[in-house]
C-alpha cells in the first residue's frame, strides 16, 4: 500500500514531466519557422482584437459626444431662464419700496389739504362777529368756503394736476427702469448663448483631438506589425545569405580539391 506522501511525490513527478514535455514542445515551436509564424499569427489576432476594442470605444465616444451636446444645450436654456427670474425678482424688489413711498406721499398730501381746509374754516368763524361789512364778507367767504369744499370733494374723487404730474414722473421712471432691465436681460441672454456656443466648440475640439489620438494609436499599432514582419523577413534573408555563403564555400573547396587531384593525377 502506498502512503499519502509517496502518492503525492508520484503525482508531482508526473506533473513535472508533463510540464517539461510541454516546455520542450514550446521551445521547438519557437525555434522552428512554423512556430514563429504561429506566434506572429497570435500577435496579429491580438492586434485585431485591440483594433475592434478601439472601434467600440470610438462608437461609445460618439454617443457620449451627442449626449454631452444635448446636456450643454439644456444647461444653457435653464441658465438663461434662471438669470431672467433673478433679474425679475431684483426688479420687483426695487419697485416695492418706491410704491410704498409714493403711497405715503399721497396720504401726506391729503392730510395737508385737510389741515389747510380746517384752518380756513377757523379763520372764517372768527371774522363773523366784527361788523356788517364783515358779515357780507363772511357770506362771500362762506360761499368761497363752499366752493373749496366742493373742490376738496372733487379733489377726493378726481386726480389733481400735482398728483397727475407725480404719477407721470413715476411712470416715466418705471418705464426707463423696465427698458434698462430688458436691455440687461438681453445682454445676459446673449452672453449665456455665447458661452454655450463656446462650450460646444470646446467639446467638439476635444472630441476631434480624441479621434486624432485614436488614429495615431492605430497607425502606431500598424507600424509595429510592419516592423515585426520586417524583422522576420530580415532574419530569413540573413539565414538565406548564410546558407548561400556555405554553398559557395563548399563549391570552392570542391573545386580546389578537384584541381589538386587532377594535378596529382597528371604528375
Amino acid at each position: 500500500m502506498l502512503t499519502q506522501e509517496a502518492y503525492l511525490q508520484i503525482v508531482e513527478r508526473r506533473c513535472q514531466r508533463q510540464i517539461g514535455i510541454r516546455l520542450m514542445h514550446m521551445r521547438k515551436l519557437l525555434s522552428s519557422h512554423a512556430g514563429r509564424q504561429l506566434l506572429c499569427f497570435g500577435l496579429r489576432l491580438i492586434v485585431k482584437k485591440h483594433i475592434q476594442v478601439k472601434e467600440h470605444q470610438n462608437a461609445v465616444m460618439i454617443l457620449v459626444e451627442s449626449y454631452l451636446k444635448d446636456v450643454c444645450k439644456i444647461y444653457g436654456e435653464q441658465k438663461a431662464v434662471r438669470v431672467k427670474r433673478i433679474v425679475d425678482r431684483k426688479r420687483i424688489s426695487k419697485l416695492e419700496p418706491e410704491r410704498k413711498h409714493n403711497h405715503l406721499t399721497r396720504r401726506q398730501l391729503k392730510k395737508d389739504l385737510k389741515m389747510d381746509h380746517n384752518t380756513q374754516q377757523n379763520g372764517n368763524a372768527q371774522m363773523t362777529g366784527e361788523s356788517v361789512v364783515g358779515a357780507s364778507e363772511n357770506k362771500g367767504s362762506s360761499s368761497h368756503q363752499a366752493l373749496d369744499e366742493r373742490a376738496f370733494v372733487d379733489d377726493g374723487n378726481e386726480i389733481s394736476p400735482e398728483e397727475a404730474q407725480m404719477f407721470e414722473e413715476e411712470n416715466k421712471t418705471l418705464y426707463e427702469e423696465m427698458n434698462s432691465m430688458v436691455e440687461e436681460v438681453r445682454q445676459i441672454e446673449g452672453q449665456v448663448v455665447e458661452i454655450a456656443k463656446l462650450q460646444e466648440i470646446f467639446t467638439e475640439k476635444i472630441l476631434e483631438q480624441d479621434v486624432q489620438i485614436n488614429t495615431i494609436s492605430s497607425a502606431v499599432v500598424g507600424t509595429t506589425e510592419n516592423i515585426i514582419d520586417a524583422n522576420e523577413e530580415i532574419r530569413e534573408a540573413i539565414k538565406k545569405k548564410a546558407e548561400f555563403r556555405v554553398y559557395i564555400l563548399f563549391f570552392l573547396v570542391v573545386c580546389s580539391l578537384s584541381l589538386l587531384f587532377l594535378d596529382w593525377y597528371n604528375h
